[in-house]
């Protein structure tokens, strides 16, 4: 008897797992489709892994909240920083015209003139132009020899170059004053500006398709799974750092210059290594920084005074026609870093698209000479495969330099003052921003835009310290690994050291320039401002770096 109930109840439990499978296997009715839908199949060549990898961060850098995180974010790959093509306003090598031009992806248009849309201003600039051409005259009258300065006589301590940007930065204040004052009553937006004085201008960007240096080929021919990849291109790391004499802003953007520019052919193409033309690296953080720091209501830049001082030093062997080829560099470079930097206060950094062009005007000068530079950002997309693929161009319209007046004659007074180039600089101050329709800005939070805004004191405190940190590009408490020459030679060159000890960096698995921002240990908190009190097991403080 007791045999048969048991093959009962097992015969029954049969039955009813049996009718359990054929509910759950039964497809619902709603996922009948008249196609059939199979997944997508995935290219798995080394290649398109790699761009899956990257695309995947990129995804997540766009979804970070607030500005800073989002700066914070580009930084996380790298604790010791990238090994960056370092950019400034003071050294311009020779012959590297195409090679900006290739970097910041920009089609250059010199011409005698500014571009058609300030023609608008015509009448204007000649009328106001020669209303204040005495008033500079007279500025420049006695900027230049007018009074003694405090810096002369000190030749043991400050350089021509030096002396040079003195002059200059007094120059351009007053001039800016003058023009500010003359036009505020019939163009109101100018005392709607702010005005920033030898402001910090910095930006990072990664551009793609440059040839591989020597010891990246080395390293992928020394791995069988990359030998058949080694000259492929590579992306470059780019940090521009820039001074400018003064600098304008204003709480909306100027208008476009022109359509968006698809022309890819415009650009010039330069794959060598920027090292080849007297540019040199360095490891630093990547820095965003537009003269102001997040969170400012005017935070559009309209007119930039740039230096041209490092000519006094620049090799008299380049020639003249290179010289104006530098300042044309300078003039694109300058304009593209200062408009990136903005770009970033508004979400979009050198791997997530701009949805709308930004413009700037750069004014680059000495006092007496002076370039103008009208420059229209339309994209930022130049790493990888998006510096061949990609078709947006960026525009840039430049004037060869001129001279505002001749001489200096013996009693002081100004010899060739030269109106024309009086009523390029009008123009440019006429040139009113106007508030744009539509989203600013796409990849920010609603509500937590900045850091500033985030209601968690914790957070927010932590953030902000550790943003203003990695911005700074301070020294770090440990050194950069480094290989030293007689390592070079003697261990890895030439195996003459094998009873040391495999103790150095590049001799242990783990590569040192792998680590990420937020692999350290945490600020320890001691034990009488614990939070939770003197035996509170929580004795390290609570990092927010950004999810990505």
């Amino acid at each position: 008897m007791s045999l048969v109930r048991v093959n009962a109840g097992f015969s029954r439990i049969l039955c009813q797992h049996s009718r359990l499978l054929t509910t759950s296997a039964a497809p619902a009715n709603e996922e009948y489709v008249s196609e059939p839908q199979y997944p997508e199949i995935l290219d798995l060549s080394f290649r398109a892994r790699k761009y899956r990898q990257k695309q995947t961060w990129h995804d997540k850098l766009r979804r970070v909240a607030s500005v800073e995180e989002k700066l914070l974010g580009i930084n996380m790959p790298r604790y010791y920083g990238y090994k960056c093509v370092m950019l400034n306003d003071q050294k311009i090598p020779y012959n590297s015209l195409p090679f900006t031009q290739f970097a910041t992806r920009t089609a250059f248009r010199e011409a005698d003139k500014l571009p058609d849309f300030y023609r608008r201003y015509d009448e204007a600039a000649e009328r106001i132009a020669g209303a204040v051409q005495g008033a500079i005259e007279e500025v420049l009258e006695h900027e230049l020899r007018g009074y003694r300065k405090a810096h002369e006589g000190r030749s043991d301590t400050l350089t021509e170059t030096q002396k040079l940007d003195i002059v200059a930065a007094a120059i351009v204040r007053e001039v800016n004053r003058i023009v500010m004052n003359s036009l505020s009553g019939e163009f109101p937006h100018l005392e709607e500006l702010d005005v920033d004085l030898a402001a910090r201008h910095e930006a990072f960007w990664v551009v793609g398709g440059i040839n591989p240096p020597l010891m990246v080929t080395k390293m992928r021919d020394g791995l069988r799974w990359s030998k058949k990849y080694k000259d492929d291109p590579t992306d470059r790391f780019f940090q521009y750092r820039g001074t400018p004499y003064l600098a304008l802003r204003h709480e909306h953007p100027l208008s476009p210059l022109a359509d968006v520019l698809e022309d890819s052919s415009a650009v010039l193409e330069f794959t060598y290594d920027p090292g080849t033309i007297g540019y040199f690296h360095e490891h630093c953080h990547g820095t965003c920084i537009p003269g102001f720091w997040p969170g400012e209501r005017r935070e559009f830049g309209t007119l930039s005074f740039q230096t041209r001082s490092h000519f006094l030093t620049r090799s008299k062997h380049f020639g003249a026609q290179d010289d104006q080829e530098a300042l044309h560099a300078q003039g694109i470079t300058g304009s593209y870093a200062w408009l990136l930097a903005q770009a970033a206060y508004q979400g979009f950094n050198t791997y997530n698209e701009l949805t709308y062009p930004l413009v700037a005007q750069t004014v680059i000068t000495d006092g007496q000479k002076w370039s103008f530079y009208a420059y229209q950002l339309n994209t930022l997309l130049l790493h990888s495969h998006h510096i061949q693929e990609n078709p947006r161009v960026n525009e840039c319209w430049g004037t060869r330099e001129e001279k505002l007046f001749d001489s200096v004659d013996d009693a002081g007074k100004l010899v060739g003052f030269n109106l024309e180039v009086l009523k390029r600089l009008v123009a440019f101050y006429c040139n009113a921003p106007a508030k744009r329709e539509g989203e600013m800005r796409p990849y920010l939070d609603a509500k937590d835009q900045h850091v500033a805004d985030i209601e968690n004191v914790e957070k927010r405190e932590w953030l902000e310290r550790t943003f203003k940190h990695i911005m700074s590009n301070r020294p770090l408490s440990r050194q950069i690994p480094e290989i030293f020459h007689w390592e070079r030679i003697y261990m890895i060159d030439n195996k003459k050291r094998q009873m040391d000890p495999l103790r150095k960096w590049w001799q242990l698995p783990k590569n040192p320039f792998q680590r990420r921002l937020d692999d350290h240990t945490p600020r320890y908190i001691p034990k009488v401002i614990r939070p939770g009190g003197p035996k509170s097991k929580d004795k390290f403080e609570k990092t927010h770096y950004p999810d990505c």
